[in-house]
């Protein structure tokens, strides 16, 4: 082993004495060219793996510092987009509240009469047999059980119960909902109710018809106000088909509610209706009282 290391080191000796040598003795003989051009012909190979190590260095770098500038840019953007998500929501809210808005107050103006109580939903409770919508409103608002409860649109449903801060309301498609109502046009009437066959389409059955009755598809129905739940004159919906009922010999007509009550998610407000006041006919046609629900 001493004498490899010994040979090794005897070789790299003479190498570096030739090298240094052979250069000084061709330019001391006027070949200082050839000595340029040799050095630069040895020197080429390890010229180029440093410019290529540069440049690798210098990409790698570069590589780096333009990933830390997307990435921040990518954080920048994200953040941007979020700051308009969060903006369209608020100007959706801010929308949906001022339709609504804009609804109750209509319903105001047209009924100055009844006396309303906005009510926002918390709660959705859809079984096999019922759909039930919870109320922020409750018995420390004047809320009883009973009242009835609409939309912009018409006849939403009625109070089923109610504790000290909600209620639940249940809509009209309901088979125990019951509601008075009157052929707008003609003037026919009978009585709205919930039908089980019907109900997973939201429609609702108006019968006790009149055989003979003045009713056609497209007719508007309204409430009637007889009854305790609905006063006169709300819309409950459109006669979307008519048929016959052999066993009471009376027609019965399949009523499309005012309120898409198949799209009970999309609410998020509804008006319970406190008071409102009942006119009497049977006497004068003048005569009113104040019905507190």
């Amino acid at each position: 082993m001493s004498a490899l290391k010994s040979r090794f080191f005897a070789v790299a000796l003479c190498v570096a004495i030739a090298l240094t040598i052979i250069p000084s003795v061709l330019s001391a003989m006027g070949m200082r060219d050839l000595v340029r051009e040799a050095v630069q012909t040895v020197s080429m190979p390890f010229q180029w793996c440093l410019s290529k190590v540069y440049d690798g260095v210098t990409g790698f770098t570069a590589y780096f510092t333009e990933y830390d500038r997307m990435e921040a840019e990518n954080a920048a953007l994200k953040e941007q987009l979020r700051e308009y998500e969060e903006a369209l929501a608020e100007n959706e809210v801010l929308r949906s509240e001022n339709h609504w808005l804009r609804g109750y107050l209509s319903l105001k103006n047209e009924h100055i009469d009844y006396t309303f109580l906005d009510g926002a939903v918390v709660g959705r409770e859809v079984g096999s047999y019922a759909t039930v919508i919870t109320l922020n409103r409750g018995t420390a608002h004047g809320v009883e059980a009973g009242m009835p409860v609409i939309t912009e649109n018409g006849v939403f449903g009625y109070v089923k119960e109610v504790s000290f801060m909600s209620s639940k309301v249940v809509s009209i498609v309901e088979t125990a909902s019951k509601v008075g109502a009157f052929v707008e046009r003609s003037g026919v009437t009978g009585l709205v109710e919930g039908d089980f066959s019907l109900r997973k389409d939201g429609l609702v059955v108006m019968r006790s018809i009149p055989q003979n009755a003045d009713i056609v598809e497209g007719d508007l129905v309204h409430t009637s106000g007889t009854g305790s739940v609905y006063p006169r004159g709300l819309f409950v919906g459109r006669v979307a088909s008519i048929s016959a009922d052999p066993y009471s010999r009376t027609l019965v007509a399949v009523i499309e509610p005012a309120e898409d009550l198949l799209a009970v998610d999309d609410v998020s407000h509804l008006m319970i209706v406190t008071g409102y006041e009942v006119y009497s006919e049977e006497v004068t046609g003048e005569d009113t009282e104040t019905v507190p629900e």
